[in-house]
């Protein structure tokens, strides 16, 4: 018993998964910013998957974003958000895209037009810029939400994540 110093057979025997479920982040209140959201996916046994999802920004005015906090599932190897260089050749909004095919080659077009915007190894960070300066994010940004999974494990997992991007007034900027 773990009482007193032993190992426990029974639970190094259970091969049962675990995976926490996520708490989602709150919204941010109006005026201070708005949230983005890669919804709830599968991730295959004994797999990684790599997941691009185009949203366009809620805000209906200019935004200057000087925080961005994330929050994601268990087993995620990171998550960035990306702007486009060319707003001709855009992916199809609020359709999920996969990096690899499903013959396993990697579909480049993915990551030429994308121009970092943030984001990291950690998906459940919060950073801030500087005062007095911000992201200027016109109304209806197209970005580009990308997630990156693995699952070491002989059942299906989740992926999920949330983006809040918190505001600050231009005359602050």
């Amino acid at each position: 018993s773990a009482k007193d110093g032993s190992i426990s057979q029974s639970l190094l025997n259970d091969s049962s998964v675990c995976q926490p479920s996520i708490i989602p982040l709150e919204v941010p209140k109006v005026g201070t910013g708005f949230q983005m959201k890669i919804d709830p996916f599968d991730i295959a046994p004994n797999f990684e998957r790599e997941v691009f999802i185009r949203k366009n920004t809620p805000n209906t005015q200019t935004a200057y974003v000087n925080r961005i906090q994330m929050r994601g599932m268990s087993n995620s190897h990171h998550l960035v958000v990306y702007s486009f260089r060319n707003s001709l050749s855009l992916p199809t909004e609020n359709t999920l895209r996969d990096l690899r095919a499903p013959n396993g080659m990697i579909n480049l077009e993915y990551l030429q037009n994308h121009i970092f915007m943030g984001g990291g190894t950690d998906v459940n960070t919060d950073f801030s810029l500087p005062d007095g300066v911000a992201l200027k994010i016109s109304p209806s940004t197209p970005l580009d939400l990308n997630a990156h999974y693995f699952n070491k494990t002989s059942s299906t997992l989740k992926g999920e994540n949330y983006i809040n991007f918190y505001t600050i007034p231009e005359n602050t900027v």
